[in-house]
């Protein structure tokens, strides 16, 4: 199961493009580009995990964001640090890499009051009113906390320094999963049957490392 566990960047990797995904996370044949916006949100990610979790000073460049750490700091709970979170194809919580590993999913920050929480994902990219990361996130979480009743979710878009939030209840579950188990049968029949096919994308005309596709730079 391991070599299939999947996470909603997985997912969206591979319904964006099955051969790139195959070709970067499978067959490794291709390396996967250099990616700056990647790479400053894991700066952004860390300096606000610092901050939340062990109150260091956020970098100068960074301080403009200070009164909404504080707002987060200061919401009632118990503050949860980025944690990895794991469950298994029977939808309980297991080790990030055990090796019944089905799903897989990062929580940026939370804070705990039984029977509530509040889940907070960092966005440094465009904004967009779309929540099926959240829902995963949240859904992952009902499954990880069992004392939680109740979730809001909230991406921190930090471009606008807004917020869009989204509210959970255990008895969502069933429909959260109804989205998503279509797609992720996608993505496990095309490795029961090996078939990773082209499709066109923004990122063909300059950003696919996939030379030989027939999409490639179109």
């Amino acid at each position: 199961m391991k070599d299939r566990a999947w996470s909603y960047s997985v997912l969206s990797a591979f319904e964006l493009c099955p051969r790139k995904y195959h070709a970067e996370k499978v067959s490794r044949r291709v390396s996967e580009k250099s990616n700056h916006a990647a790479d400053y949100g894991t700066e952004v990610h860390k300096a606000f995990e610092n901050r939340l979790l062990r109150n260091k000073k956020l970098p100068l460049d960074l301080r403009h964001h200070e009164k909404i750490m504080v707002r987060l700091a200061n919401h009632e709970g118990e503050s949860l640090p980025e944690q990895r979170i794991a469950i298994n194809a029977d939808f309980e919580s297991t080790g990030f890499f055990d090796d019944d590993v089905w799903c897989r999913g990062v929580v940026d920050f939370g804070k705990l009051k039984e029977p509530n929480l509040l889940l907070v994902d960092h966005k440094t990219g465009r904004m967009k009113e779309e929540f099926d990361q959240l829902d995963l996130m949240a859904v992952m979480m009902f499954h990880h906390l069992e004392e939680v009743e109740n979730i809001i979710g909230v991406f921190y878009w930090t471009k606008n320094k807004r917020f869009t939030k989204k509210n959970y209840a255990r008895s969502d579950i069933a429909d959260i999963w109804g989205d998503f188990l279509p797609r992720v049968e996608k993505f496990q029949k095309a490795f029961e049957t090996d078939s990773f096919p082209a499709k066109s994308n923004f990122l063909c005309k300059r950003h696919c490392p996939v030379k030989d596709c027939k999409y490639n730079g179109s």
